[in-house]
């Protein structure tokens, strides 16, 4: 799950939240209203703000067209029903004006309320969004925008609707959608809205879906009951309350328990929370039975169902080893999630979940896997129920085959008030009811999710880390019981798992009082390794205790890394949290305690004897081991622990014995010590015997983090501004390079990015701004990461200036402590622009129906960036190019400059070329202090979409790059300006099996001409000779040309 930050936020919010309440309001899908800030940055944890997430609360209006053509259909499996899982095509027709802000929304029930929501504002506070009130009612499943469809916004799919005579005087376009469709049980609805995510209003709606069996039997999983591996427990849910049965074995047959939960059972507060309210969404009926009389270590078969709601597949299963065997085979992991298998945007979207799903059910499948352990934070449904289905539906390959255990996290449990340790909304209401009702683990009762169950010769101890842990509380009495009552010649292993760690390098999600009660505990009954999660990455210890290295690990003729518990010290930790959610970065300071840092998508394969623990990160999708290590009884000598700590990173040094002075200080540290020792009086020494206190951080502890909260003021609008996702291209990859190509360019080394390590789910954008270092192109930092997608960037002196998908432009500068640290200064437009600006209504302009911005404000996605005589240009898809005084980042113009997005900028001798998607290049110049003008327009071939543009260092050659959006061009044109000062058309190349993105002139003469460098979406970069004298155009490695008529620009 994600990390609390309750230590930091308060303090953020007492600093800023006077400023932003003297901004003014724009409602767009990247800004909220100043009055929601504090609940928006209180539920940030389960309702992410975003346009998509919170279009429930959007206000939602019938457009106001007459159009009588308009249809959804859909086409599936079924002439009218669905089955329980299949992809169907949802199309558009009879559009008239096909719009980027028109989008399809799945609905389930199929009536729902999608027209107005009569409740008070008060109602809403939770989803951060307050604005124009009455609004769409209940959540939508899952939503696409038209666009994905590339022929759509183009109208390449046109009919005729209305002819007068021969003439067709009516035409409209279509377009389709494919939506991955599982069985929720409830009927489901498409409909079409324009307006975007952030004002919908309805357009169309189809006719209402039904599956063809909303009372089957699905989603089963398996958990263990005890530690004889004899019986076992399935689950699995079904529409159906009427009892069910459970066939395995020879001929055995059980009847199934049968619960649910309903609306009423989930929590709230003053303001209903989304499980409560828009998110809820009906479980159907949770069926569960114990198989008994099995055998551990042993294949079964079973199916579920009953005669009249049918019956599931036979499915073949493996009971793990019974406590006191030999072997045990298991993966752990923590924080993983669902996310879709189509285009749409979802609640809470996990994108390395799927991969990590498949590369573990392959395992699962090859039969050499006992068990799994899950630590927490599991389907990340937080309030919006009907994602708890399709989490079920993609962890039943392997959660049906092999025993699934499960930990509570915060994203499961936590809800204000509702008797837990941390009082965030993290549950979005479900406060435990959902997990415990879907994962009936062996709990003492009901809201006391801690267990232990033995396998082979492990012994797990599994706690709730949001339920009290303090000493006195009943969770602490039983780990103090159960881990005192392991037989060690039983089961010589002790594995601790729990959600929240007690080490991690990200220190603000280490709450210090948990380790200062429960390590003790941990050293006291010899725990050999500790699993946690919460923190999305993969970071492991030596044998900490207190934040001190008791022992180090040895290298073994393999070159693992071997802990030596003959020799008990201390135990072992690993955070395994990296298992879907978006990973977390590691900071630059590393801790003495912490040996191994991956930040990569994953789970833990650990393989257990009597004798020895072997503990594997599988990382994706690389397939190999990222790091292991060995726990065993041989003796080994410590010879390698210094190489541990070699290369020049730096530590943390002697951090922790100060942090330990200011743990030692502490008034509850005080209090707890008195508690403790009634007999004596505390004057702030404790001698190493005393187990009562781990080093952990401090609540009130400066740690130093002054450099990456810089700026307050754009460091707070990132927690609050989410940006919408885009469609990942998915053009056909060529076999490769050109040879010839290769000899030109060098491949640069670029860090694993979302859509590397997860090709099958909805791929992230690039984040990071990545810095090479010269000439031998070395990685040499990354920065930015999280301040929305990066669409361009430009140096200028000492300062890098990017454009990102979130309408802001962000200026960084290198920190004066170290030259590979970027430091946020300021984002466009600043502060003291709109504080200038938007009192005056006149400095408002229309972006949209019903919205305005002020002028200084783009309105969409800023696609590209150029530098010329101290002025910075933007582009943007809101079609307006704006001009920046670098000297004082003010904003002095902005242009309507097209009629579509513009995609492309480039400034050469005093004039600026933009390139848009509306065909055209357009030239702007600028004399004395008067502001640009249109110099000229340079206009490519009938339905040409221009990409990219690019100037020659001489201002002779124009080079514009793109598509028609379809398969049949994407060409570079060339104009040439001539002797009298025109720009004439001089030629096209062709070659590109893609659309041309982005494109480079080299300022050196080769041959008699000079080379053309150009990217494409086909995967390759190419490199063309272009004569000074000729009409032909020569690839590097193969020669493409098209002569043209020289077109003198009008």
């Amino acid at each position: 799950m994600e990390p609390s930050y309750s230590s930091w936020v308060p303090k953020l919010l007492f600093i800023l939240l006077p400023f932003f309440f003297l901004l003014p309001y724009h409602s767009s899908s990247y800004s909220l209203h100043p009055l929601v800030v504090n609940s928006t940055i209180e539920h940030r944890n389960y309702t992410g703000i975003s346009s998509f997430r919170v279009v429930n609360r959007r206000a939602l209006l019938h457009c106001p067209l007459n159009n009588p053509y308009l249809q959804i259909n859909v086409s599936s499996s079924g002439n009218y029903t669905l089955s329980n899982e299949e992809f169907v095509n949802v199309t558009v027709s009879g559009v008239l004006r096909p719009s980027h802000d028109h989008w399809v929304a799945m609905i389930s029930p199929s009536n729902s309320n999608v027209g107005t929501c009569p409740l008070s504002k008060a109602l809403y506070m939770q989803t951060g969004d307050l604005s124009n009130l009455p609004l769409l009612c209940h959540y939508p499943v899952k939503a696409e925008l038209m666009s994905i469809d590339p022929g759509y916004l183009r109208c390449k799919k046109q009919e005729c609707k209305k002819y007068e005579g021969n003439k067709c005087v009516v035409t409209t376009c279509s377009g389709t959608l494919q939506f991955h469709i599982i069985n929720i049980r409830t009927d489901i609805e498409f409909v079409l809205f324009a307006g975007g995510f952030d004002e919908p209003c309805i357009l169309a709606r189809s006719s209402p879906l039904k599956f063809s069996n909303p009372n089957a039997p699905l989603y089963a999983h398996i958990s263990g009951t005890d530690s004889t591996a004899t019986s076992m427990r399935v689950t699995w849910v079904s529409g159906s309350k009427e009892p069910q049965q459970v066939q395995y074995g020879n001929g055995k047959t059980l009847t199934s328990q049968v619960t649910t939960f309903s609306q009423e059972d989930m929590c709230s507060s003053l303001v209903p929370s989304p499980a409560k309210d828009f998110g809820w969404h009906d479980p159907g009926y949770i069926h569960s039975a114990i198989m008994t009389g099995l055998n551990p270590s042993s294949k079964f078969s079973y199916r579920y169902g009953s005669d009249s709601v049918g019956w599931s597949d036979q499915i073949q299963f493996q009971t793990p080893p019974a406590a006191g065997s030999n072997e045990l085979r298991f993966l752990a992991f923590g924080d993983m999630g669902k996310a879709p298998r189509d285009a749409s945007a979802e609640h809470y979207i996990q994108p390395g979940s799927i991969s990590v799903v498949e590369a573990m059910t392959d395992e699962v499948k090859s039969g050499n896997i006992d068990s799994i352990f899950h630590i927490g934070d599991i389907s990340y449904a937080t309030g919006f129920l009907v994602e708890w289905d399709f989490f079920l539906h993609l962890i039943t390959p392997l959660a049906s085959r092999v025993s699934y255990m499960t930990a509570i996290g915060n994203h499961e449990r936590d809800y204000i008030k509702t008797g837990v340790v941390y009082g965030t909304p993290d549950s979005g209401g479900e406060c435990g009811v959902a997990y415990e009702t879907y994962f009936p683990m062996p709990i003492p009762a009901k809201d006391k999710p801690w267990y232990s169950i033995e396998q082979a010769s492990v012994h797990f101890t599994i706690i709730s880390t949001e339920h009290d842990w303090t000493p006195g509380s009943e969770q602490y009495q039983w780990i103090r019981k159960d881990m005192a009552s392991v037989d060690r010649k039983k089961t010589p292993w002790l594995i601790f798992t729990g959600h929240r760690p007690m080490y991690t390098s990200n220190l603000l999600s280490v709450d210090p009082k948990f380790g200062v009660f429960i390590e003790p505990l941990l050293q006291d009954y010899k725990v050999d390794l500790v699993f946690f999660g919460h923190v999305h990455n993969y970071e492991r210890t030596c044998s900490v205790y207190r934040a001190e290295c008791l022992a180090m690990p040895t290298k073994d003729a393999n070159g693992v890394d071997t802990y030596d518990h003959s020799k008990y010290k201390a135990p072992v930790h690993a955070i395994i949290g990296m298992a879907g959610f978006t990973l977390d970065n590691f900071s630059s300071i590393i801790h003495h305690w912490s040996l191994k840092r991956v930040s990569e998508f994953g789970y833990g394969r650990v393989h257990v004897t009597t004798e020895e623990l072997n503990f594997e990160i599988i990382i994706l999708l690389i397939v190999d081991k990222a790091d292991g290590f060995s726990c065993g009884t041989e003796i080994h000598t410590e010879s390698e622990c210094s190489a541990l700590h070699s290369g020049g990173v730096p530590s943390s040094g002697g951090f922790f014995s100060e942090w330990w002075e200011l743990v030692k200080t502490s008034t509850w540290f005080r209090d707890y010590w008195l508690s403790q020792h009634p007999e004596g009086s505390f004057d702030g020494s404790v001698g190493d015997d005393d187990d009562d206190v781990v080093d952990l951080l401090p609540e009130k502890l400066d740690v130093g983090f002054d450099e990456e909260y810089a700026n307050l003021e754009a460091q707070f609008e990132e927690l609050i501004v989410w940006n919408e996702e885009e469609k990942e291209e998915q053009q056909r990859p060529l076999n490769g390079v050109k040879m010839d190509v290769k000899l030109v360019l060098k491949e640069l080394s670029i860090p694993k990015s979302g859509k590397e390590r997860s090709v099958k789910s909805p791929a992230k954008l690039g984040k990071d701004i990545i810095v090479w270092q010269q000439p031998d192109l070395r990685l040499f930092t990354k920065f930015g990461q999280g301040d929305g997608s990066v669409k361009a960037l430009v140096t200028v002196g000492n300062k890098v200036f990017t454009a990102h998908q979130d309408s802001r432009i962000r200026v960084w500068k290198v920190s004066r402590s170290s030259e590979n640290v970027f430091r946020l200064v300021d984002a466009l437009p600043t502060t003291k622009d709109y504080l200038g600006k938007f009192l005056k209504q006149n400095n408002y302009v229309q972006t949209r129906r019903h919205h305005k911005k002020l002028w200084i404000e783009h309105a969409d996605s800023i696609s590209c960036l150029t530098v010329s005589s101290g002025f910075i240009y933007s582009g943007s898809w809101d079609k307006t190019l704006k001009v920046w005084q670098i000297s004082d980042l003010k904003c002095l113009e902005s242009i309507k400059a097209h009629d579509d997005a513009i995609n492309g900028l480039v400034a050469c001798k005093g004039i600026v070329y933009s390139a848009s998607a509306d065909g055209k290049i357009k030239a702007w110049g600028k004399e004395g202090k008067n502001s640009h003008s249109l110099k000229g327009i340079l206009e490519g071939h009938k339905d040409i979409s221009f990409n990219s543009v690019i100037v020659s260092e001489d201002g002779r050659w124009v080079y514009g790059g793109g598509s028609d959006g379809g398969s049949a061009d994407k060409s570079i044109s060339i104009w040439k300006r001539e002797a009298y000062g025109k720009l004439c058309k001089y030629g096209v190349i062709s070659g590109h099996e893609g659309p041309v993105k982005c494109l480079q002139a080299s300022p050196n003469s080769v041959g008699g001409g000079f080379l053309l460098y150009s990217g494409g979406l086909d995967k390759s970069v190419r490199v063309w000779w272009v004569p000074k004298h000729s009409n032909k155009m020569q690839d590097t490695s193969t020669m493409q040309s098209s002569e043209e008529k020289s077109i003198t620009m009008c």
